[in-house]
């Protein structure tokens, strides 16, 4: 299992050097912001329903790459489990860019692949997580860094299962209010119309006509109305005085 606690530490003094090496006991490479993702992109299928398809997504945003990666897995699972597992990918990618390559000798034995170490290398102690070792007269030994708080990240954020369904647009509630005149720049004898519809289908047009047939386009309005019933009465509006003196100013 990955995020093992580190059960040795390892110093350049405890390693040893190759005949070929010319007295270097270790290789450091870090590889280059270029060469690794900016982005993960994962397709799986849905655990969850008709094994439909499903793509998470794991993104770092100050970094100096371009590069996204895509990848599909014929695999039923949650999406948010998914989601926590390529977020691990994508972090285990940037922290396993610090990698170690030495040699220790064959008393190390105890030691396997997977197993975590501490390496104490110009002040600093790394974790360290062995992925292969060949036994010949030396144990030669390559390391990435790891970082145990990459295997604990929590779950993505839960995706209901939904069913799509059509939209159905059915008849509006229309409404012809014959309101006071509230403007001077409205004629007396045009009546207010108010509709409401859900869903609202974004436009409804008025058409009119003196007979049954022959209707003419007379206008369109996009906004709904609110209709209900009244829990209770109107307050009253506040009341004008005028007062007038005996010449009737």
């Amino acid at each position: 299992m990955r995020g093992r606690i580190a059960g040795l530490t390892i110093t350049p003094d405890s390693m040893v050097a190759a005949a070929s090496a010319q007295g270097d006991v270790m290789e450091l490479t870090r590889a280059q912001e270029t060469e690794l993702p900016q982005a993960l992109k994962w397709q799986v299928a849905r655990a969850d329903e008709d094994y439909d398809a499903a793509q998470v997504e794991a993104r770092r945003i100050t970094v100096d790459t371009m590069r996204i990666t895509s990848e599909s897995f014929p695999m039923a699972i949650p999406p948010e489990e998914a989601e926590r597992r390529c977020r691990r990918a994508l972090m285990e990618a940037w922290v396993g860019r610090e990698s170690a390559v030495f040699r220790l000798p064959p008393s190390r034995l105890s030691l396997d692949p997977c197993d975590v170490i501490l390496l104490d290398h110009d002040g600093r102690l790394t974790e360290m997580r062995l992925v292969s070792i060949a036994d010949s007269d030396l144990r030669g030994v390559d390391a990435v860094r790891q970082d145990r708080a990459v295997y604990g990240l929590p779950p993505g954020e839960p995706r209901p299962a939904t069913l799509s369904t059509p939209t159905v647009f059915g008849a509006p509630d229309i409404v012809l209010m014959d309101l006071p005149q509230l403007r001077e720049d409205q004629p007396a004898h045009r009546p207010m119309v108010a509709a409401y519809a859900k869903p609202w289908p974004g436009e409804i047009a008025v058409y009119r006509s003196a007979a049954t047939d022959g209707f003419a386009l007379l206008t369109t309005f996009g906004t709904r109305a609110r209709m209900g019933l009244l829990a209770a009465d109107f307050y009253a509006g506040p009341v004008v005085w005028s007062v007038a003196d005996k010449r009737g100013r």
